[in-house]
């Protein structure tokens, strides 16, 4: 899948949380003459992808339908004006974020998207020729549940069901980061789960319900 991103995002945004309750809407705009140009409608879809950068680590599906509805627009954007105008750059793959180091997830550092890799041959960064287990989780007072274990990391299938739901792979890394950190922190009854894929897929089901928002 091809990505979009928004040229010089960072600089203009300085934020240093990577998922920002807001982002800064510089007046200079109403100056530039290029952003005068577009269309209004394409000025409006512009600003809330902007939006949508912000929540994404600036790295967009090139997937108008998908735009649309993340921006929750009525209609589809113009990707491809925007690309000629320079708004958006399209960027072929995630090599750009290959030197980012994960602290967790590291089953995700190595994903790749290619359309020539079969489902057998995808490896979701394992560290050696098999994938090493998961950690078993500690048992719960109950008998019935476990908690999260502190060593747990996602397993590639659990990632790659993620971004089979439209996620992308820098999405899934930061939800198995605030995941794991939410369930290793918490304690009392509500800590221990009987079925933690089941809990991880509610998981990215309500978050992306929150960005459809």
């Amino acid at each position: 899948m091809q990505y979009l991103s928004v040229p010089d995002f960072e600089k203009w945004q300085h934020y240093k949380d990577r998922t920002p309750p807001w982002i800064k809407l510089h007046r200079d705009i109403l100056r530039d003459y290029d952003f005068n140009l577009l269309p209004d409608q394409s000025k409006a879809h512009l600003m809330l992808i902007w939006l949508l950068a912000s929540q994404l680590d600036n790295h967009i599906p090139n997937d108008p339908a998908y735009v649309q509805r993340m921006i929750g627009s009525t209609v589809k954007p113009d990707i491809k004006l925007l690309i000629q105008r320079g708004f958006l750059n399209p960027v072929a793959d995630c090599e750009r974020y290959a030197s980012k180091s994960i602290a967790t997830c590291t089953t995700l550092s190595n994903m790749r998207e290619t359309e020539t890799e079969t489902e057998t041959e995808r490896d979701l960064g394992r560290a050696s020729q098999s994938e090493p287990p998961t950690p078993p989780p500690s048992k719960g007072k109950s008998g019935r549940g476990t908690r999260l274990d502190a060593e747990w990391d996602l397993p590639a299938a659990w990632g790659q069901w993620a971004m089979e739901q439209g996620m992308t792979r820098d999405a899934v890394i930061r939800e198995c980061d605030k995941f794991k950190d939410y369930w290793i922190s918490k304690s009392g009854a509500n800590a221990t789960k009987a079925d933690w894929q089941a809990t991880w897929r509610n998981w990215i089901r309500k978050h992306l319900e929150e960005y459809a928002k």
